[in-house]
Parts: C-alpha cells; sequence; structure tokens
C-alpha cells in the first residue's frame, strides 16, 4: 500500500496556517466565483463557445461524485503541506487561477449551450443541489479543471505506491467528469488546463540568480515577440494561436535581458511539464538547431583523460557514451531535459542560457566537479552543441588545473581536440579574466606548471589561495 506521509503531530501554528489557508482560498473563490456568475446573470445576449459534436457526449449521472468532490480536496490540500513555505506556495497558486479565471468570466462571459438535464436516480439530490447555486456561466477557462490540475500535483507529491495511483486516476475521474456531467464545453477545459500550465510556470519557488545577459539576443526574442503580437492583432480571431508563441519569445527575451530568471525552470535535469508547453515554439527552435549541428560534429571528443567535451545526447547516444567509460555528467543545458541514463550517473546540472556564459559561481561549482570525478573516471561536459558554454567551462579548467598557461591555449587545445568548435566572445572572456585571475594571485612570480604525464586522470600541480570575484569565492583545486 502507498503511504501518505504528512500529518505526523502538525504543530499547532502549522495546522493554523493551515486552517487559515484552506479557509482563506475558500472565501476567494466563493466570492469571485459566485460574484461573477450574479454578474453575468443580470447581462443579456450572452453567447456560447462550442463544438456541434459535443451534444453526442454522454450524460453519466454517476460522475456528479468524482466532480463534487474537489470541494473536499480542496479544503484538505493545506494540510498535505510539509511546511509554511509550500502552503504559501499552494495558497499564491490557487489565487491564481481564481483571479485570472474570474477576469475571464467578466471579459468574456459564456454559458453552457444545452438545457442542463437532471436525473430521477439517487443523483437526483446532488444535481439540485449544485444547479441550486451553480447557474450555467463561469465557462471558459474551467476553473474547475484548474483547480483540479493543482490540486492533483499536490496530492501525488505527498502519496506513494498503490495509493499515489489512486489519486491519478481520481483526479483523471474528476478531470472527465467536466464534460460527462454536462458542466463544461470541451474547448472550456482546454482553457482550464492552459491556465494550470500558465500558472505552475509563473509561479514557482523564487530562483537564486538571474541568468547572464546577452542583451543582443535578448531585442531578437523581444522583436519576435512583437512581431507575434502585431500579427495576431491582425488576423483577428485565427490569430490569437500566434500569442502562444509570443508569450515564450517575450519570457525568454526578459531573461537575455536581465529582467526575468531562466525561462525554462530545469530542475533535476528535467523541464517540466508547463515549460515544455508554454515554451514549445522556442523549445522547438533549440531542437531543429541540435539536429542541423549534429551532422556537422562528432558527438563528443576526449580534451585530456579523463574529461570529454561534447553535444546534447539522446538516450542511445548517452548510452554508448557510458559503454565508453563516462561516470559522470556536467550538464550547461537549460533548455533541454537530460536523457535518463546519464541522469543515473554522478549528474549536476548548472543550467546556462544558450549563447551566454556561466556564472562565477557557476565557474566555481563546475571546476569542483570536474576536478573531483576525474579522480573515479570520466567527466562528460555538455552543452547544446559542445562549443561555447561547455567550452568556457572546460577552458576554464585546462588554465586552473595549469595544464594551459593561458587563455589562447586552452581554446587551441580544445580546438585541436574538437575540430569545429566554435568559441563566442563571452565564452573566450571567461577563459581569459581566469587567466587574469591566475596572474594576479601570485604576482611578480611565475605559476610554475606540471605537465599532465600520460594517462593520467587527475592533475593538482598548484595549492588554491585564489579567490573569485563573487563573495570571496575560492576556486576548488581540479
Amino acid at each position: 500500500m502507498g503511504d501518505i506521509h504528512r500529518f505526523r503531530g502538525t504543530a499547532r501554528r502549522d495546522l493554523i496556517d493551515a486552517v487559515l489557508t484552506a479557509s482563506g482560498t475558500s472565501l476567494l473563490f466563493i466570492l469571485v466565483y459566485g460574484g461573477c456568475s450574479w454578474i453575468t446573470a443580470q447581462r443579456s445576449g450572452i453567447g456560447t463557445l462550442v463544438f456541434g459534436w459535443e451534444r453526442s457526449i454522454p450524460f453519466i449521472p454517476a460522475m456528479i461524485v468524482p466532480y463534487m468532490s474537489i470541494d473536499l480536496l480542496f479544503v484538505g490540500a493545506p494540510f498535505l503541506c510539509s511546511d509554511i513555505a509550500e502552503r504559501r506556495l499552494l495558497a499564491k497558486r490557487l489565487c491564481f487561477v481564481i483571479l485570472v479565471a474570474g477576469g475571464f468570466f467578466l471579459l468574456m462571459p459564456l454559458r453552457f449551450a444545452f438545457p442542463r438535464p437532471v436525473p430521477e436516480d439517487w443523483t437526483a439530490p446532488i444535481f439540485r443541489f449544485l444547479h441550486g447555486f451553480d447557474r450555467p456561466y463561469n465557462m471558459f477557462p474551467s476553473l474547475h479543471i484548474a483547480l483540479r490540475t493543482l490540486l492533483a500535483d499536490t496530492y501525488a507529491r505527498h502519496t506513494r505506491g498503490l495509493l499515489r495511483l489512486t489519486v491519478h486516476i481520481w483526479f483523471s475521474l474528476i478531470g472527465l467528469s467536466t464534460v460527462l456531467t454536462w458542466q463544461h464545453h470541451v474547448i472550456d477545459v482546454a482553457g482550464g488546463f492552459t491556465l494550470a500550465l500558465l500558472c505552475f510556470y509563473l509561479i514557482r519557488q523564487p530562483f537564486a540568480q538571474s541568468p547572464v545577459c546577452n542583451r543582443r539576443v535578448g531585442l531578437y526574442y523581444i522583436t519576435g515577440a512583437t512581431i507575434c503580437v502585431m500579427a495576431a492583432i491582425g488576423f483577428s480571431t485565427p490569430g490569437v494561436l500566434l500569442l502562444w508563441p509570443a508569450f515564450a519569445l517575450y519570457a525568454v527575451g526578459a531573461a537575455y535581458l536581465g529582467v526575468a530568471t531562466c525561462p525554462y525552470h530545469k530542475h533535476n535535469g528535467k523541464l517540466p511539464l508547463s515549460s515544455r508547453w508554454l515554451l514549445a515554439p522556442v523549445l522547438s527552435g533549440h531542437r531543429f538547431s541540435l539536429l542541423y549541428y549534429r551532422r556537422r560534429t562528432a558527438p563528443w571528443n576526449e580534451i585530456i583523460p579523463g574529461l570529454w567535451l561534447g553535444r546534447q545526447l539522446d538516450e542511445e547516444e548517452a548510452k554508448h557514451a557510458i559503454d565508453a567509460g563516462v561516470t559522470a555528467v556536467l550538464d550547461l543545458t537549460s533548455e533541454f531535459s537530460e536523457p535518463k541514463t546519464f541522469r543515473a550517473l554522478r549528474y549536476l546540472n548548472l543550467p546556462v542560457l544558450d549563447l551566454t556564459a556561466p556564472r562565477r559561481k557557476q565557474l566555481v561549482e563546475a571546476i569542483e566537479f570536474i576536478g573531483n570525478e576525474r579522480q573515479e573516471g570520466t567527466v562528460y561536459v555538455h552543452c547544446k552543441i559542445g562549443f561555447s558554454r561547455s567550452a568556457a567551462v572546460v577552458g576554464t579548467y585546462l588554465l586552473r588545473a595549469g595544464i594551459t598557461k593561458t587563455a589562447d591555449q586552452a581554446i587551441a587545445m580544445m580546438r585541436r581536440a574538437r575540430p569545429g568548435l566554435i568559441v563566442r566572445p563571452e565564452a573566450r572572456r571567461t577563459i581569459q579574466q581566469e587567466q587574469t585571475r591566475l596572474s594576479s594571485a601570485t604576482p611578480g612570480r611565475k605559476r610554475q606548471v606540471t605537465p599532465l604525464p600520460e594517462g593520467a586522470t587527475h592533475h593538482d600541480p598548484f595549492p588554491m589561495s585564489q579567490t573569485g570575484t563573487d563573495a570571496g569565492e575560492k576556486m576548488p583545486a581540479p
């Protein structure tokens, strides 16, 4: 059996917070949903948005049970949260979907297109109760679906085994019940899922840092987004679809301009579903770019013993790399999910936007990871193509390990090992800045460099006394 891990002796403060969260979000729902329904009922000429074939959807009275169960699940969700931070996140998301849906209900009022049947079996009292306060308005987007999706995420994260399977089945029934009880049309359901995805994407745990800026690239993205918006206005109703790529381009462009955090929200080597859907137009561009370059360069090349530089691999290629000796992976992409086989190794993801360079803090982490893992085996360092982002890290490591004396030597060494390597200006600056740090760390004295012995897997030629530029961070020994 699955176990529902929570609620073992909840502290008084935690319990009070859960009660207040459940009460506050419930009150907001009643005020917004009920208020919008009442206002719409006073208006005339309310339209519908329905496909003709929806009349053939069966009406299944028993589905009212999962439909109505969302009320209890809504109230219970705050009590499942592990701490106040998780509860605050849930509350923000619930408030977001309620308020955004309420705005749609007022700005784009719709009604259910068909007369709602009332059965004469044991479900009749439940339907009469529902129809007593739930008028046939507040259609698009389906708030029921949006809330169901947020709650499904909460309950699934706090259950295991058979209980989690039961949770998934039950919330699937709740989703189906919206159309099988004739409460919503199909377009409303699609709108509800889209609202939930937008909520997951926008409201997350805060990220520590914004990515490194590249304002020129950011302006390209913003310009493309603006063109999509203008085209959407020009094409009227069909043009609404262009708002999707416009949103994706604006989100990514804002990150490149430095006014937003990394837009892909990659975590533990995986892109969340919300990012994969909402940013699909941009992610598709990255995928096509990878397909173009993968035919023009090798998947990976050995730079020195125990250190490989390469591109994003698919699952099959990752298995071949492991068979060839890879024991650890340093992933510098923010726009791709890592193959499962790579994530099963000793794996570190430091998300860096394409066409930028790692931050100093990320470099510190990367060099420490490479240095530690080369003692155990072979480290695979990669970005999308295996060029600039990964070259910035590997080049810095070559300097730090004393394998090369200058940035130019590091870049030349990587180019000899990986023909066609492109080192963008920001990556070159990163390597050159490391050369400057090393030179200034011991003024007036040449740093002694010991050649890497043939077949050696690790090289530690100097004591680590140098400090980085961010908050006095020390670059660890490789």
